[in-house]
């Protein structure tokens, strides 16, 4: 190759007549010669041939210069390159802030476990730090093909004003600051600055009741007797003995909770803790631990026992999307219940409501009946003061019952929404499961009575099925 961009002629019969061939793209112009003619060209002469085919602007120079110095003919030779448009960038926010769901990242030790301490649910700001720039979409510069015709770079996108509370609207820098103090919350594209309670040092019961309208952190541990009221969530750094928790979004216990049978733990959101001992849970999200003891929990979502090492050992636990662990009960047998899936109550209860329909589509039957019948001697003799006040009794209860078998039938669809939601929920044990444990599913119930280990329960019409799976 001597960097003239030859091109593909090998093979074919040499052209006698001078031409030029524009690719199918319109970026490159070759520009063939013949010497019959004993023409002397310069590049001007070169330029005019080009132009004669189309070809207007993006002349290669030093090709050209080269065909006119060392006079070459009958060889197709690159004679102009279209400029290609500039790559355009869509708009975009650069945080100064951590925008990761922090409460939902801890890290995870060697040994598969979750480090809880780890875990940084908060991040605090000052009225006046910059929590974000946004940089405006970049359109890129037009290109144009070896014709002169204008090529436009592909579409960009701006990105909407970012939305928040607790933060500046954003001006003509495009930077965007917090207009007070608290917590930075980010969430499907929203930025907000919550209030935040912090507490450093420990709690105890001198203390006596903390509430506050946002988040709590503790940076010490919590003793027995103490009560914690959020209306967001709660984070404790420290251990926590037999307290009252009640946090309207999540709970995070970094080191644990010996609850000594006394202690209670209510949130509107997930619940993480290293270890829970002796202690009721009742938990509208997940409850995630690395040790579950001797405890009652109740999960509206899924208790995940996390690590090789995460036990569940003695006590009660719900869940209604299922439960993992790598250990369930102990080889003493402790007595271990672990309940997913719709309780038999819930089950009874739409047995319940279903019995009651069907006996009140009955009464309507009844009742329809009676109306026709009165409606019929009404017709035949005539309305009485009596036969009008029966009629209108009949329809009366007509429609208080059929109010009645609405709201019931609500009920039902409630319910049924509620079961089929849950009706594949499973318990997963990824090693030892130990005789003492009793597992409920749904309808169906399962006394274990034998040691195992690697087991998947599901139930199946009432009936609960244990599947080996594999040993990871």
């Amino acid at each position: 190759m001597d960097g003239l961009g030859a091109g593909g002629m090998a093979g074919n019969p040499e052209p006698d007549t001078t031409y030029v061939r524009i690719s199918d793209d319109g970026m490159q112009a070759f520009i063939y010669l013949t010497e019959d003619d004993g023409m002397q060209y310069d590049r001007n002469d070169l330029k005019d041939i080009l132009r004669a085919y189309g070809v207007n602007t993006g002349f290669h120079e030093s090709n050209l210069a080269a065909i006119v110095k060392k006079k070459i003919y009958r060889r197709e030779v690159l004679a102009a390159v279209g400029e290609k448009p500039g790559t355009g960038r869509d708009g975009y926010y650069e945080y100064m802030v951590n925008t990761e769901d922090f409460a939902r990242n801890p890290k995870i030790r060697e040994d598969g476990s979750v480090d809880y301490t780890s875990m940084n649910v908060l991040q605090n700001v000052q009225e006046g730090d910059l929590l974000a720039v946004y940089y405006p979409a970049d359109t890129g510069n037009p290109g144009s093909d070896v014709r002169g015709r204008i090529l436009e770079p592909a579409g960009v996108k701006n990105l909407p004003v970012l939305k928040g509370r607790g933060i500046s609207s954003g001006g003509a820098d495009h930077k965007f600051y917090a207009t007070t103090n608290g917590k930075v919350l980010f969430r499907n594209g929203v930025l907000e600055i919550r209030n935040v309670h912090e507490i450093a040092g420990d709690v105890d019961y001198l203390t006596g009741v903390i509430e506050f309208n946002g988040d709590v952190m503790i940076d010490g541990n919590v003793g027995s007797d103490v009560v914690i009221r959020a209306s967001k969530s709660v984070i404790i750094s420290g251990t926590v003995e037999a307290a009252t928790i009640e946090a309207g979004e999540d709970v995070v216990l970094k080191c644990g909770i010996n609850g000594n049978e006394k202690a209670a733990i209510t949130c509107g959101g997930d619940l993480y803790a290293d270890f829970i001992e002796q202690t009721t849970v009742d938990a509208k999200g997940n409850v995630r631990a690395n040790t579950i003891i001797n405890s009652n929990i109740t999960s509206a979502q899924q208790i995940i026992l996390t690590g090789r090492r995460g036990t569940l050992m003695g006590g009660i636990c719900y869940a209604t999307h299922g439960l993992e662990a790598a250990c369930l009960g102990n080889e003493a047998e402790i007595k271990t219940v672990v309940q997913v899936g719709y309780k038999k109550e819930l089950y009874n209860q739409r047995t319940h409501v279903t019995k009651q329909l069907s006996g009140m589509d009955e009464q309507l039957n009844d009742l329809e009946v009676d109306i026709k019948q009165a409606e019929k001697l009404m017709a035949l003799s005539g309305e009485s003061p009596l036969q009008g006040l029966k009629r209108r009794q009949l329809l009366e209860q007509k429609e208080e019952l059929v109010r009645k078998r609405n709201d019931l039938q609500d009920e039902l669809q409630e319910l049924n929404e509620l079961m089929d939601a849950c009706r594949d929920s499973a318990v997963r044990v990824n090693g030892n499961v130990y005789r003492g444990c009793t597992i409920f599913i749904n309808n169906g119930v399962l006394p274990v009575d034998k040691n195992t280990c690697y087991m998947n329960y599901v139930c199946r019409s009432g009936l609960i099925e244990g599947k080996v799976i594999a040993n990871v």
